[in-house]
């Protein structure tokens, strides 16, 4: 496996996840961004692109997936 944490994010392209909902002056909320990178994924707050990116490999996002569905989160 490559190292998922040496993966360049330069030319990634990121894909946008919303629930919907704004806030209450009617901005759009925080939305969730990731992008398929070497050794897994890369995710990251919309609203600040240039902020902290978490990266995981598809086993973890699974797990934490269904981590959440187990806690009735989802």
């Amino acid at each position: 496996m490559s190292n998922l944490f040496e993966s360049d994010l330069t030319n990634v392209k990121w894909t946008t996840f919303c629930g919907g909902n704004t806030d209450e002056t009617g901005n759009s909320e925080t939305c969730l961004e990731l992008a398929s990178v070497e050794g897994g994924y890369a995710l990251r707050n919309n609203q600040d692109p240039n902020g902290t990116v978490i990266r995981a490999t598809g086993a973890e996002l699974t797990n934490f997936v269904n981590g959440l569905r187990d806690q009735g989160i989802v």
